[in-house]
């Protein structure tokens, strides 16, 4: 896998969150978006998983955004 990956957990006593974590990747082009799920799909990267998270993991709602970064944005 060629992402970054983040989890956020909701705080304690922050509510009634009806899910335990939001799971979050990053690649750093569409190329590598691509790849990677080559690898999951007809690399089987699908029966790792599924040997490891069996299901334990559900998604409710899948999202992709494709965003730019800003952050080394040169001012004029």
């Amino acid at each position: 896998m060629n992402a970054g990956v983040w989890h956020w957990y909701p705080t304690y006593g922050g509510g009634k969150e009806d899910f335990d974590f939001k799971w979050l990747e990053s690649f750093k082009n569409l190329a590598d978006f691509g790849a990677d799920y080559e690898r999951y799909g007809n690399g089987e990267g699908f029966r790792t998983y599924q040997e490891l998270l069996g299901d334990q993991i559900s998604c409710d709602s899948s999202r992709v955004y494709l965003a730019k970064s800003r952050r080394f944005l040169q001012l004029r």
